[in-house]
């Protein structure tokens, strides 16, 4: 890109420069709200991971119980059930 001194800038060359500008704004605000929603999802992702995590911890502690003891008095499916609607992960 040539550069102009401001002294020969004609009007047309000037609002060209705005229009350059005010694009670059916009395409700035574009790609800021796709960061912020990119950065929304991967916290949201996050935390799912995080819920997962804690359910499968529970459900593995669960299952080593089962094959250390004979405490099966509400049955296998009730006691996974209960893990699982602790974390919200209830199967449908």
């Amino acid at each position: 890109m040539t550069r102009i001194r401001l002294d020969e800038m004609t009007s047309d060359q000037l609002d060209a420069l705005y229009t350059r500008l005010a694009n670059a704004e916009r395409e700035l605000e574009r790609l800021t709200d796709m960061a912020i929603r990119y950065s929304d999802r991967a916290i949201e992702n996050g935390a799912r991971a995080e819920r997962a995590e804690a359910t499968l911890a529970d459900v593995r502690a669960l299952a080593e119980r089962w094959q250390h003891t004979g405490d099966r008095k509400n049955g296998p499916l009730t006691e996974l059930r209960a893990v699982l609607d602790q974390h919200g992960q209830t199967p449908a």
